[in-house]
């Protein structure tokens, strides 16, 4: 963001360029530089709500977690979906459905993101060898078969939603 002394200036073209410039330079710079949004070691990364969220999940057996847009609900899933696993002492196999593919997706994406950002930190690792066990599919009408294929894994991450959970074999259920 940048504070203009006089507006008028923004109309002129090389204005326009060289302050787009800057800020396509700026933003590179920031997104090369990230630092991980979770740190491998706990909880000291989210918010008090959320994590006031975690140790409620550890006591219920069902949680309702709500919040307007942008709250962080799907991140907290996700880091709390990776804890689950990587305190339980035997091997997991998670489901995750919602009414929609967009939120399975999302939620998916941010346990994949987890994944890589620790396959890539073996400094940690405890965080690491779970990153490099756990396997995390969606499960469509046409691939469900594959799924027999993870079941070797230690653990398992699956989203469907809940009409092409009603079209698979019983068989695998």
């Amino acid at each position: 963001m940048q504070i203009l002394d006089d507006p008028r200036q923004l109309k002129k073209p090389e204005v326009i360029q060289r302050t787009s410039k800057t800020m396509q330079r700026q933003i590179s710079n920031m997104f090369s530089k990230r630092e991980p949004t979770i740190k491998p070691e706990g909880l000291h990364m989210l918010n008090k709500a959320q994590q006031e969220a975690c140790e409620k999940v550890k006591n219920e057996r069902v949680t309702l977690i709500w919040g307007p847009p942008g709250t962080g609900k799907t991140y907290w899933s996700g880091v709390t979906v990776f804890q689950m696993l990587m305190f339980s002492s035997s091997p997991l196999c998670i489901l995750i459905t919602a009414c929609t593919h967009t939120a399975i997706d999302n939620l998916l994406l941010s346990i994949n993101h987890l994944k890589n950002l620790f396959s890539s930190s073996p400094q940690f690792p405890q965080w690491y060898q779970l990153a490099q066990e756990l396997t995390v599919l969606k499960i469509e009408s046409n691939n469900y078969r594959h799924i027999s294929s993870s079941y070797g894994k230690r653990h398992l991450v699956v989203g469907s939603t809940v009409w092409t959970l009603q079209k698979l074999d019983r068989s695998l259920v």
